[in-house]
Parts: C-alpha cells; sequence; structure tokens
C-alpha cells in the first residue's frame, strides 16, 4: 500500500500569509519585528556558539547584530573571519528587506489615512476652509480662480461634496488641475440632499459654502434641496447663526435667486452669471477687441477689481476724485463706494471723496494699493480739446449683424442687440433647423421693433450658410450653447467658423467674429489662426463668481461696467493725431477724467507687434516709433 500523498505547503503558506495581512497593518508590522528579532537571534547563537565574532559577550553580540539589521552600513575584511563576514552580510541583507517593506507598509497607512481624511471616513480636521457642494461645468474654472488668487498666500483647502463616485472625483480632480500650488484639494461622495451627508465636513469652522449643484437636467430644483439640507444640518446640530459659513448660490435666473433668498431669509448670498457672457456678447458687437480685457480684470490673473479701505485707512484726507486719482501708486481708481452703498463709477472730476468713502480701483494686486509720497507735479502741455477729437467714436457697433445658431441666452442677445442704441439696420438670425429653432423663432418673431430675418438652416451645412450671404454682414455671432452638440463640446461652433473661414477668405479680416465657446481649449484651437473675439461662456462666468466669492459687494460694480444702462469700457482708436504723444499715462489720464472718461489701459503696435497694456503705470510713456495707438477707457453707456 503506497503511502499517502503529502500535500504541497505552498497554497497551506499562501494562506497563512494571506490571513495575516488581512488582520490588518498593526498585526503585520508586529510580525515584522517579531520575526526581524528571531533572526537576529538566531544569527547570534550561531556566532557566538562557533566563536565566530570578536564581541566578549552574547549581548554585545545580539546588540551590533541588531543595529546592523536596523542600520545597514559597511562591511570591511577587517572585521573578522570570513564566516562573520557572510552572517554580516545576510544580516545586512535582511534588514535592507525588512526596513523596505516597512517603509512602503508605513507609506500605505498615511496614504490611507489621507484618503480617509479626503473621502470622509473621518471628520474633516482643518478649519477656514471652502466647502463646495456639488461638481458643475463651472467648478473647474472657479477653483483654478481660487487658486491663483491664493497663491501668494497661505496654504487654502478646499472640499468638494458630490454625488459623484469617490474614483470618479479623485479622477475629476487629477485631471482637471495640474498645480495646486498653495491650495489643497479634498473630495467626498455624498448624497448632497440629505443632511447627514454634512457630518464631517466640520462645516461650523468653514470660511465658506458654495452650493454649486451636481450638473443635471432638474439642478435649479436640486439647488435649492441642497440649501434646504444644509440649513436643516445647520439648525439641527445647535450651531449658532453667528458661526454659520457664508453660504453663496449659483443660480441660474432671477426666479430661481428669488425662491433662496425668501427661504433663506435673505442670509444666503445668490449669484447669477449665467447671462454674463451673452452681455459681453452684445457689447463686443459694439466695441470689438473687448473679451481680453473683461477676462483681464474679472479674474485674478493680471489686474483686477479692488475694493480699498476706506480714505482714512489709506492715509488721505477729503479729496476731490480726480486729486485721488493722482494720489495713487500703480493702481487706476474707478469709482467711490459711498457708505458701503453707493457706487459711483466714473463721478465728475471736482466730486469730493470723503474720509470714510472706499476706493474701487484696477490694481495688479491688492499690496500695490498705495497712496504716492509725493504728488505728481508734471505741467507738460497737451491740448485737451484736440486730445478728445483725436479718439475715434465713429468706429463703434456693426450696422448688419448676423446670428448663426443658439446661444443659452440668445433671446437676452437678441432684445439687447434690437435696442442698441447704434446703427443697427439689419439684423438676420439663423437657427438650427429643429424643433428647438422653430420654437426660438416663433418666440423672437413676437419683436416688432425692427426689421429682422428669420431663417432656419442646417449650420453646419457649407451651402445653407452660402445662402445667407455672410459677406454683406458687418459682424457675425457663432452659438451653439444650446444645441445638442454631436462630436463633442463646440463642435457645432467650430464647424460654422471653419465653412465661414472658407466661405469669406480674404473678406475675413473686414468682418467682426464672435464666437461663444463652452470650453477655453477650444477657443485656444482656433484663435491661433483666427483673428477674432472668442467669448468663452464657462471661464468667464466663472471668473466672474471666483471674485464675488472673494467679495460679493463687486456684483454692483460689475453689473455696472459689463453692458450696463449706466457705464462700459470702450477701446477708442486714435485716428486724427498728428504728432505722436509724449505725455505719460497719468497727464493723459488727468485730461480725460474733466470729460467723466477714465483710461484704465493702451493698445498700440510697435515693431510690427500688438502691445496690449493694462494698467501700464503713472509715469509710463509710449515707446519712440508706436503706431495705430487706442485708449482702453471706462465711460458713460451709450447702449
Amino acid at each position: 500500500m503506497s503511502p499517502p500523498l503529502k500535500k504541497p505547503m505552498l497554497p497551506k503558506l499562501k494562506f497563512y500569509i494571506d490571513d495575516l495581512l488581512s488582520r490588518g497593518s498593526n498585526s503585520l508590522i508586529i510580525w515584522l519585528g517579531v520575526i526581524s528579532t528571531l533572526v537576529v537571534t538566531a544569527a547570534s547563537i550561531l556566532v557566538w556558539a562557533f566563536k565566530l565574532g570578536p564581541q566578549d559577550n552574547f549581548g554585545g553580540l545580539f546588540w551590533d547584530l541588531m543595529m546592523r539589521a536596523i542600520t545597514p552600513w559597511e562591511i570591511e575584511a577587517s572585521m573578522g573571519s570570513l564566516p562573520y563576514l557572510l552572517v554580516l552580510l545576510g544580516i545586512t541583507l535582511f534588514g535592507i528587506f525588512v526596513l523596505s517593506i516597512l517603509i512602503s507598509l508605513l507609506s500605505a497607512i498615511i496614504d490611507a489615512r489621507v484618503q480617509n481624511v479626503m473621502r470622509g471616513s473621518h471628520p474633516f480636521p482643518f478649519n477656514n476652509h471652502i466647502v463646495i457642494l456639488g461638481w458643475s461645468s463651472r467648478l473647474a474654472a472657479i477653483v483654478e480662480e481660487l487658486i491663483i488668487a491664493n497663491e501668494s498666500n497661505k496654504l487654502l483647502r478646499i472640499l468638494i461634496l458630490s454625488s459623484k463616485s469617490a474614483d470618479d472625483l479623485a479622477g475629476l480632480i487629477e485631471s482637471s488641475f495640474a498645480d495646486t500650488k498653495t491650495t489643497r484639494l479634498y473630495c467626498r461622495s455624498r448624497d448632497l440632499c440629505n443632511e447627514g451627508s454634512f457630518e464631517n465636513a466640520n462645516l461650523q469652522a468653514a470660511r465658506q459654502v458654495l452650493v454649486l449643484g451636481d450638473e443635471s437636467e432638474e439642478i435649479e430644483g436640486n439647488r435649492l434641496k441642497i440649501y434646504l439640507s444644509l440649513r436643516r444640518y445647520l439648525i439641527t446640530r445647535n450651531i449658532e447663526k453667528e458661526v454659520w459659513p457664508e453660504v453663496i448660490i449659483n443660480v441660474d435666473s432671477d426666479d430661481e435667486s428669488n425662491v433662496i433668498d425668501m427661504s433663506s431669509s435673505g442670509q444666503a448670498i445668490t449669484i447669477n452669471v449665467s447671462d454674463i457672457p451673452a452681455r459681453l456678447i452684445v457689447e463686443t458687437i459694439v466695441q470689438p477687441n473687448l473679451p481680453d480685457i473683461y477676462e483681464e480684470i474679472l479674474s485674478f490673473d493680471g489686474n483686477e477689481i479692488y475694493i480699498t479701505a476706506s480714505m482714512k485707512e489709506l492715509g488721505l484726507k477729503d479729496l476731490t476724485f480726480a486729486e485721488t486719482w493722482s494720489a495713487l501708486h500703480h493702481s487706476i481708481l474707478i469709482g467711490i463706494w459711498k457708505d458701503g452703498k453707493q457706487v459711483e463709477i466714473a463721478p465728475a472730476g471736482e466730486t469730493i471723496v470723503g474720509t470714510n468713502d472706499r476706493l474701487i480701483v484696477i490694481s495688479e494686486d491688492d499690496s500695490t494699493i498705495k497712496v504716492k509720497s509725493h504728488p505728481n507735479n508734471s505741467r507738460e502741455p497737451i491740448h485737451k480739446s484736440q486730445l478728445l477729437k483725436d479718439l475715434d467714436g465713429k468706429n463703434f457697433a456693426a450696422q448688419r449683424v448676423l446670428m448663426i445658431g443658439m446661444s443659452t441666452n440668445h433671446k437676452y442677445i437678441f432684445d439687447r442687440l434690437i435696442k442698441l442704441k447704434s446703427n443697427l439696420r439689419a439684423l438676420t438670425v439663423c437657427l438650427p433647423d429643429d424643433h428647438m429653432g422653430q420654437a426660438m423663432r416663433e418666440e423672437l418673431a413676437k419683436q416688432k421693433n425692427v426689421k429682422v430675418n428669420f431663417i432656419l438652416a442646417r449650420t453646419d451645412n457649407p451651402a445653407d450658410l452660402k445662402a445667407l450671404k455672410p459677406e454683406y454682414f458687418d459682424a457675425i455671432i457663432v452659438s451653439h450653447t444650446a444645441s445638442t452638440q454631436t462630436g463633442g463640446t463646440d463642435v457645432q461652433t467650430i464647424k460654422s467658423i471653419q465653412i465661414l473661414r472658407s466661405l469669406l477668405a480674404e473678406k475675413l479680416s473686414e468682418i467682426h467674429l464672435v464666437a461663444e465657446m463652452a470650453e477655453g481649449k477650444n477657443r485656444d484651437i482656433l484663435a491661433y489662426e483666427l483673428d477674432s473675439d472668442f467669448v468663452v461662456s464657462e471661464k468667464i462666468g466663472s471668473k466672474v463668481f471666483a471674485q464675488y466669492i472673494e467679495n460679493p459687494a463687486l456684483r454692483r460694480i460689475v453689473d455696472s461696467l459689463i453692458c450696463s444702462n449706466s457705464h462700459q469700457i470702450k477701446i477708442y482708436p486714435m485716428k486724427n493725431i498728428k504728432t505722436p504723444l509724449t505725455s505719460s499715462f497719468s497727464e493723459l489720464g488727468l485730461r480725460l477724467l474733466e470729460q467723466r472718461k477714465i483710461i484704465i489701459g493702451w493698445i498700440y503696435h510697435y515693431e510690427g507687434e500688438r502691445v496690449s497694456k493694462m494698467n501700464p503705470g503713472p509715469d509710463a510713456k509710449l515707446p519712440d516709433g508706436y503706431e495705430n495707438l487706442s485708449l482702453i477707457l471706462i465711460e458713460k453707456s451709450s447702449i
């Protein structure tokens, strides 16, 4: 009878290893310590029994070998016999192996703890953080602006809660943000309409809570539910209202804003930036080349708008607006904030600015808002009336406008265009030949103010676009942000623009093309070879939203500047000037202030290159040999 077959040891060993690993990291560390002690003890007994080492006692031998296992160092031939050196080599290699496992294990433990904090297994341990509820298409651009704003400050932590899975959130963060600089991002997967989801977000210690909502067809209703769940959480946890974080909610309509205002009793701040791109499109039709200027002053990159401390805190007494304008160093005064309520943009130069009034300025950074130690006493003559004559105000507003596609704010753009106080003579609206296009045509046709030609066509078809006779128009608006995009975001707009390029050929440079894009990267694809104005919907709206996060009071100022009935930014070409301007930027500004025009920058060509500078500095002068000068001014609106 043959002996019974023995079971192989490998599966049994694998079972024991798996069992050990399943017991957790603490158990594994203990076993590593036990095994290391046993190996060093066995090696010590071997060396001591055969007298292989130079040590006089067993304790000293054990200590030496244990230290070599923990901290490997070089082995010299003079240390002992060959068998002893081999033992030392074995202990050294064993120590390196165990130490590598221990380092990897500790790294994994730390990483797991960090992931637990990020995913909400433990309470969020930080204070003064920003909590963002929901992942919308606007979030990436908002966070990018916050990263730029915080670049020169101490660490900012942003906690993002969304109904997306934790893995999806981690992947989106990794793909959306290459370098977060002094900002750290954390994410947690949560049901945002469940008040228990806010349990570990440390809301009572948060600086702000931004309610964006996850993208869906019911996003407006979801944002209201999220706010009500958030409010219920703060109330039921007996958190005093004095320590509630500032709650800012993104809304897309006045109706949504009104409901939230009533629900919060005015405590929540509602921000609607959905119409900002549409307003900028209309203003760009009136005045080309504005999007780049607005993108700079409405972002944290470059010059931006600030509301300063009071005149008294700045070290100034009661002064006229013109005197205050001259007193600032490397900042441009554009208005006054009186009593925290009244906003005055581009007031008359003789307007008195009181010691308790705050200033509205354009500056590169809040640290550059300083008062001059000495006033500008330069009195280089410049003829005021001649300067105003040289400003060419006749080259504004297209007379014949063509709209192609359908924007998310199509009705707003249409309404503003037909109400322009300009020379608009003809407006053609080409809508997609589908159910949405037909419904929009019926809605827009109710307006009887001006003669409008409505056309239903395939906006990505060369024959249909050719039939529009695009060469007849002064300006063409292309937007498909409200259309279903087959093939990717903005693909419909890209197709239309490429067809127009082909149809217009050399005449393209004579026509003002304005394109609304949903994503900035798609704008970049076209901008390098197309001299046109691009309005990036989510980007410009998100830039403004980020500004409001830093200072909600900016809402009234931005509303006063972008396509408003009060003021606007204009680019004035200097057409009739016969001799080069040698005056400094400050001297030009003082002359223009007398006509309630505030200079904030200039554009010119130098050595064949276009140079655009915002806030160049009070003493800045134009270089010798400049050409095609234009001044960037803020003035009373003509829209």
